[in-house]
């Protein structure tokens, strides 16, 4: 039976290389890999910002687009090195998503860099740490640098 295994990614170099040293050290061929993508939602943009509706929906929008190029660049290096995977952006605090989206699907471990999402780590502290203490599966943290 293959693993569901989760990576998640962000718009740094580090997702690339954390997904190509995951797939020489820890995934398998015949794993379900998901590379999943959080989109900020509104309220993370800045307390007391007000954001008017049409350039909230820009931003948005901009997020969207970005999250996809990353997830296509994503499944191209993920094809390269003979790992199959599937791609899914969501909306939400990293943390929460990342956490709700593994507990949907039962996944057998979740894999993410310690630099990942970096631009929300103040707000509510590390996803990293949240992840490990709440996330249903075992939770692989890597430091960058180190892979």
């Amino acid at each position: 039976m293959p693993r569901k295994i989760v990576v998640a990614v962000d718009q740094s170099e580090e997702s690339k290389k954390l997904l190509e040293w995951a797939a020489k050290v820890v995934l398998k061929p015949e794993d379900h890999v998901v590379a999943i993508y959080c989109i900020p939602e509104k309220a993370m943009f800045g307390f007391g910002t007000f954001l008017l509706d049409e350039y909230w929906g820009r931003i948005q929008k901009e997020e969207v687009d970005q999250g996809e190029k990353i997830l296509r660049s994503m499944r191209v290096e993920a094809e390269k090195i003979g790992i199959p995977i599937t791609t899914e952006t969501r909306p939400g605090a990293p943390h929460q998503v990342l956490e709700e989206y593994c507990t949907m699907i039962k996944a057998d471990l979740l894999i993410m860099g310690r630099d990942t999402m970096q631009s929300v780590r103040g707000l509510g502290g590390s996803v990293s740490a949240h992840c490990i203490a709440n996330c249903p599966c075992p939770v692989l943290v890597a430091r960058a640098g180190t892979y």
